[in-house]
């Protein structure tokens, strides 16, 4: 489950928690693939990197 927050819309996922002083990395899935397909890079980069990823329309959540 992508944690979401206020700022979050229906296109973006925060995909691991945000720190202070963090970078942000916005990823784009292949054509047809989720935004939780990063799910395993945004563990490996916590805490010093939030990712992003762009959920596209009839994907996972987006049916």
């Amino acid at each position: 489950m992508p944690l979401r927050t206020s700022g979050d819309t229906p296109w973006i996922q925060r995909l691991n928690p945000v720190h202070d002083g963090a970078i942000t990395l916005v990823c784009f899935p292949h054509a047809g693939g989720p935004a939780g397909y990063f799910r395993p890079l945004a563990s490996a980069l916590a805490p010093h990197v939030t990712v992003l990823g762009v959920q596209y329309p009839g994907r996972q959540d987006r049916h």
